[in-house]
């Protein structure tokens, strides 16, 4: 009987912990992700020489239940540039949390069409009923380019807060 309280107790425990898997749905229409949600970022990344640059990234994002849309501006008063014109984001939501992303391949159009592959990744949680918290992240590799070019391949990431619209 005492072990039996014990896997009980056990289970119980393990419901709770971050490392089970949750039973939580993917967000509806009406959940709590749903909408548009704008910021600006701070990103970095780095230069030639490995230094650190910094710079500014305007952020939508709008989700509609399975469907979502990046969209970044450069400069105030830009347009937005939806990042998922190629490619759909995949959107995966359980409860306050989100993972939007993509992971796409194709040529630059030059005469030679170098491959590129890129990755595109926001994640988000609620922070209140009015904000999300986001982490950005963008990698690039133009395969077919020097490894000495500083182009070749590269990150920039940067996180902070997007306002429900």
């Amino acid at each position: 009987m005492v072990l039996l309280g014990l896997a009980h107790m056990a289970t119980a425990l393990l419901v709770g912990c971050a490392s089970v898997p949750s039973q939580v749905t993917v967000e509806t229409r009406g959940g709590v992700l749903a909408g548009t949600w704008e910021g600006s970022i701070v990103a970095t990344t780095t230069d030639e020489k490995g230094a650190p640059i910094s710079f500014p990234v305007s952020i939508k994002l709008t989700i509609d239940g399975q469907d979502a849309h990046i969209y970044v501006r450069n400069g105030n008063g830009g347009i937005w540039l939806d990042q998922g014109q190629s490619d759909r984001f995949v959107l995966d939501a359980r409860g306050t949390n989100a993972v939007i992303y993509s992971n796409r391949a194709g040529r630059i159009r030059t005469p030679d069409g170098s491959r590129w592959f890129e990755t595109y990744l926001v994640a988000v949680t609620v922070k209140n009923a009015d904000q999300l918290l986001v982490q950005w992240l963008r990698m690039v590799n133009n395969v077919d380019t020097s490894v000495d070019d500083p182009d070749h391949a590269g990150i920039s990431a940067g996180q902070g807060v997007l306002d429900r619209k």
